[in-house]
């Protein structure tokens, strides 16, 4: 018995019943619809581009910002002249002074003489002090002040062997005097009381044994 021939036809192509794919015209339709859709959008954000951006100006915020080649350019920081740190004409004045200090009293009163060395190596113990504690180093300025006018009397009285005796005695102390308090930092700061009794009031104390000598002012 032969099959019906419209069994043949399920083969040739894809059912065009109701449950079938749109027909392509439907397809064509909702592809232009989108495609005006897309146009509307692109019409209503145009004038929102158009107000922050425009060919040769830059917008920010609604706000027209000129092209680099029209800012102004920054103004140059003033020229001052360079001047030290301390008045000049004062420090002048106050190195004349100074002189006519010690050159008056090394030929009218000898021991004024060493009172006024004893005033600036007190004086130059305490700029030290700060200049150390820049780097971290802290001086016994009690000890050392001390020790420093101690050295000038020892070499007023007994000479050379006065100044040297003093000066081991006064780094001595200086070491004392600091272990309890910086335990931990306790060797540098000795070197530098050390190196500071050595630079300012042993070296000072060549001038008072100079001044103690006969002749002493004319040298």
């Amino acid at each position: 018995m032969e099959q019906p021939a419209a069994a043949d036809d399920d083969n040739d192509g894809p059912d065009d019943g109701p449950d079938g794919p749109p027909p392509d015209d439907a397809n064509d339709a909702n592809d232009a619809d989108d495609a005006d859709d897309a146009d509307d959008s692109g019409d209503e954000a145009a004038p929102l581009i158009a107000e922050t951006r425009e060919i040769g100006d830059e917008h920010v915020g609604g706000a027209t910002v000129p092209p680099l080649s029209e800012h102004p350019a920054a103004p140059e920081p003033p020229i001052t002249s360079r001047r030290a740190g301390r008045n000049l004409p004062a420090a002048i004045g106050v190195g004349v002074l100074l002189g006519v200090l010690i050159v008056g009293s090394l030929f009218t009163y000898p021991p004024a003489f060493a009172v006024i060395v004893g005033a600036a190596v007190a004086a130059s113990i305490w700029e030290l002090r700060g200049a150390f504690a820049t780097v971290g180093r802290h001086l016994p300025i009690v000890p050392l002040t001390a020790g420093s006018l101690a050295m000038l009397f020892f070499a007023w009285r007994d000479g050379g062997d006065g100044l040297v005796l003093a000066l081991f005695l006064t780094v001595g102390l200086c070491m004392v005097w600091r272990l309890p308090r910086r335990r931990t930092y306790a060797l540098r700061d000795s070197v530098a009381a050390a190196f500071s009794a050595i630079y300012v009031p042993f070296l000072a104390g060549f001038a008072v044994l100079m001044a103690v000598q006969s002749h002493g002012p004319q040298r």
